[in-house]
């Protein structure tokens, strides 16, 4: 039953597209009369053709099979292209919609879910599902159509042997049944011990260096083999399980044939029953089993789909936190109000009725010690969170109001913990952006500091960084993503801890330059080096999640208070 609703709720993913299972389901058909009429024309020449020595006949019936068999195969080709590229549709298309409710999630989903949690759900869960939407649900009415028409033959050609044909399929079922519940829970057991191997493996690759460095290689290595070896258990399980059931259909699938040997024998040796019926009847009891034991396969394919869908519905029909109700799209002045806000991960409180103006086109810095709540005030500007209590305003509109795509285009951040694509350095700095000059890209590599480190590589801009800039100091990370922020130019720009890799020297240079280029527009620095917001036109000190004191680098330290204590310390 679950199964059913399973695929009554997936059939709205077939909208569009539902020309392609007619014209599939036609040459099924095709690929049906083949396979059941072919038994029967045989019976026809060993009956007719082969006892009265025919051979008019015997050409004709064997004509019949041979450009039955043409059709066929030429049907299976073009069924097999279409249910591909119908499966391909189904993919894409539940793969789309996953990704839009992906972007729309608040960042609790990502610190709740693991990379690997994601990825098996974009790609084995998905190709599961769009799997049973293309090929299994077209070959469960292929066969069903296959076991009416052999059921039908079999009775015509003898009731009574058909009864034998018959105990033994309900025998066959209900093994199957029994296999199926235990195969379900032993496919969610390798599911999930698959799971965590990646998890191990995406881990030991993307943290390799790391690892190294600090002695961890065997550490890591034994972590590996424990879950391969779980994932080894679980396997060996589940087809443990699909073996010992698949050997008992076996037998009885032999046991079945001796049974029809047996009393067509004794029914051909009384006159009964003609040679040719009793081989068609033989055959036709074989392709009986086949379809059943199909879709008996299917049924587990079923189960296994039903966990990914479990997974993707979870997904699909969760409330979004962050949801994209706005509909203003204009360019932002830069004016940012705070006011009244609360915000807590679960049960711990980070801000506390927050009151922060940064005014437009100024510079505002935001200080205070590890953990009181710098980084969050970033994140929730980006509407990565949404805050219990209070309001966050750009240009007295409420942040909520603006399209999510107008609002985040027209803040740049330079953020502690970089993404760099494993792509070149333009494409780094241009990030899909069309139509740009090298000396748009040369005027930011020398404003970031990084034009002599580029002009020195032998592809230049055109080199290849490696994954997540694997082939860049920390230093030179940083100045790329500065080159990148410069380039976007949007009328706020961020900066999270922007510098702590570079030398003292080197970050104040570059935040001047910064200051510079943006000193019409707002700047938000977030800074633990103090000695790099002086020259700030407002510096706000944060700590327990509240703004305890502000004003400029000279009022502060007359104040004596807790900016002054984190200066001198």
């Amino acid at each position: 039953m679950k199964h059913i609703k399973m695929l009554l709720c997936l059939c709205k993913y077939t909208k569009g597209i539902r020309k392609y299972y007619f014209g599939i389901g036609i040459f099924l058909l095709v690929q049906n009369v083949q396979s059941l009429s072919t038994p029967f024309f045989i019976s026809q020449i060993i009956d007719k053709s082969i006892a009265n020595k025919d051979i008019k006949s015997l050409i004709f019936y064997s004509s019949i099979i041979i450009c039955l068999n043409i059709v066929s195969g030429f049907t299976m080709v073009f069924s097999q292209k279409i249910s591909t590229k119908l499966e391909r549709k189904i993919t894409i298309k539940l793969r789309k919609e996953c990704l839009n409710k992906v972007i729309k999630q608040s960042g609790d989903f990502y610190t709740n879910s693991s990379s690997s949690d994601i990825l098996t759900l974009f790609m084995q869960d998905i190709e599961n599902i769009s799997g049973i939407l293309s090929t299994h649900i077209l070959t469960i009415i292929h066969n069903c159509i296959t076991i009416i028409g052999v059921l039908f033959f079999l009775i015509w050609l003898h009731k009574s042997m058909s009864i034998i044909v018959f105990v033994f399929t309900v025998i066959l079922v209900l093994i199957q049944k029994k296999s199926n519940m235990e195969m379900e829970k032993a496919s969610m057991n390798s599911r999930e011990s698959v799971i965590q191997l990646q998890g191990t493996f995406q881990e030991f690759i993307y943290n390799m260096l790391s690892f190294a460095q600090n002695g961890l290689i065997r550490f890591q290595k034994g972590k590996l083999d424990k879950d391969e070896t779980n994932f080894t258990i679980a396997k060996l399980n589940t087809v443990g399980t699909m073996t010992t059931y698949n050997a008992l259909m076996n037998i009885l699938t032999g046991l079945l044939a001796i049974s029809i040997i047996g009393w067509g024998g004794y029914n051909v040796i009384i006159g009964a029953m003609t040679i040719g019926k009793l081989f068609s009847f033989e055959v036709y009891s074989q392709r009986l089993i086949s379809p059943v034991m199909s879709l008996s396969n299917i049924s587990v394919e079923l189960s296994s789909a039903y966990i990914s869908w479990d997974r993707i519905k979870k997904l699909l029909y969760s409330k979004s936190i962050v949801e994209d109700n706005g509909i203003i799209e204009k360019n932002i002045e830069g004016n940012i109000l705070f006011k009244g806000l609360d915000f807590g991960y679960k049960k711990e409180r980070v801000l506390s009725n927050l009151e922060l103006y940064i005014d437009k086109g100024s510079t505002h810095a935001i200080v205070g010690p590890s953990g009181s709540g710098k980084t969050t005030i970033t994140q929730l500007l980006f509407r990565l969170w949404k805050s219990d209590k209070g309001i966050i305003k750009i240009d007295n509109h409420n942040i909520e109001e603006y399209k999510l795509d107008n609002l985040r285009n027209q803040i740049s951040i330079v953020s502690q913990n970089i993404f760099l694509l494993n792509d070149t350095i333009y494409n780094n700095i241009v990030l899909g952006k069309k139509n740009v000059s090298n000396e748009e890209v040369e005027t930011v590599l020398k404003q970031a500091d990084i034009y002599e480190l580029v002009s020195n590589l032998p592809n230049g801009w055109n080199t290849i960084i490696g994954e997540n800039g694997i082939r860049l100091s920390g230093g030179e990370k940083q100045r790329l993503s500065i080159a990148r922020a410069i380039f976007k130019n949007a009328p706020i720009l961020i900066f999270d801890e922007a510098t702590s890799m570079l030398d003292n020297e080197t970050e104040n240079n570059i935040i001047q330059q910064v200051l510079l280029l943006f000193k019409n527009k707002t700047i938000v620095l977030i800074a633990h080096r103090l000695s790099t917001v002086k020259n700030a036109d407002v510096i706000s000190v944060l700590k327990e999640g509240r703004i305890i004191e502000e004003g400029t680098h000279e009022i502060l330290m007359k104040l004596k208070g807790f900016y002054y204590d984190l200066y001198t310390t």
